[in-house]
Formats: C-alpha cells, sequence, structure tokens
C-alpha cells in the first residue's frame, strides 16, 4: 500500500478504533543492503528482511530495527553463529510453504529449519504474504499450516497472535 491507498486505509482505520501499520519488505543480498534499508525505515513501520546471502541473514539477526526475518527457499541454514546472535522474529510466509509443496529439497530444507526454530523456541510468525486481499488467509487457516508442519499448537497459535503483537508493540514503543 503506497501513498494515498495507505492514507485511506489509515483514516479509516481511525474511524474504526484500528490502528493500520505499513509493512515492507526488503531484499537484502549484503550487509549495506540491511544497514542502508533499515536508515530510511520510519519509526512505526514494520521492516521484513528476505535474507539472500548469510551474510545479510548475520546483519539482520543482530539489527534491532529489523522487525522480521523472512524464511524464504534461498535462505541459509539456521546454524549456532546465527542462532547466537539472533534478536529478532523469524517470519514464514505462506508463499514459502506452497514453494516447498513442488520442490522435495526446499521442503526438506524448510522442515529442517522448522525443526530448529521448534527446538530452540524461536519467535515464529506466519504470513500469508499477500499483496492483495483476496489472497490473505484467516488466522486459524495460518496456525493450522503451521501446526502440520510439526509446530505444536501453542506455538502456531501464538504465531498468529501474541507474536504479531509483540511486534507492534516493540514498534509502538520506538519514538
Amino acid at each position: 500500500m503506497e501513498g494515498k491507498e495507505y492514507k485511506e486505509a489509515a483514516e479509516m482505520g481511525v474511524a474504526h478504533k484500528i490502528e493500520v501499520v505499513r509493512k515492507r519488505v526488503v531484499e537484502a543480498r549484503s550487509r549495506i543492503d540491511v544497514l542502508q534499508a533499515m536508515r530510511k525505515k520510519k519509526p512505526r513501520e514494520i521492516y521484513a528482511v528476505a535474507p539472500k546471502t548469510r551474510e545479510a541473514f548475520l546483519v539482520a539477526a543482530r539489527d534491532e530495527r529489523v522487525d522480521t526475518i523472512i524464511i524464504h527457499e534461498d535462505l541459509a541454514e539456521l546454524d549456532r553463529h546465527i542462532l547466537k546472535v539472533l534478536k529478532n522474529f523469524l517470519e514464514l510466509p505462506l508463499d514459502t510453504i506452497f514453494k516447498a509443496l513442488d520442490d522435495d529439497s526446499v521442503l526438506t530444507r524448510l522442515v529442517n529449519i522448522l525443526q530448529v526454530v521448534a527446538a530452540e523456541e524461536l519467535p515464529l510468525i506466519i504470513s500469508s504474504g499477500a499483496s492483495l486481499p483476496e489472497r490473505t488467509r484467516s488466522p486459524r487457516q495460518l496456525a493450522a499450516i503451521l501446526a502440520a508442519l510439526g509446530i505444536e499448537q501453542v506455538k502456531s497459535l501464538d504465531a498468529v497472535s501474541s507474536i504479531p503483537g509483540q511486534i507492534l508493540d516493540r514498534r509502538r514503543a520506538v519514538k
């Protein structure tokens, strides 16, 4: 949502006592890509970084201005170095799951990442990843998909409720 559309949605949200927040997704191939994007960040925007390299992943994991790190088919493994510095939430978009269903090697990698997430109790959210309203999914549908991928039910529900709330609270606290 850009410019005029965002302003209209924000005004409509105020009228209905709903907070409208803009989310931006940044594809980062290097340390510089992450840092430049975070310098441009406005305080109350949500920024998700899709790191395309291990270097970008490590920087995004450490930078507290990053709200979520997107799990995608090319994501580096969650090794002990990344786990040691990880300060941000992980985000699993629905389109990543769909891509994994078409490719066994991507599915294996995704399942391995989710096993590490579960074992290390890392904060995870799931999103529809939709840019069009008709492609969005309900929170219950998204939680059910996570549960089907082996995430326990309570954690699956947290991924669509309390953890996104924590992200919003963290952004509200930034002046």
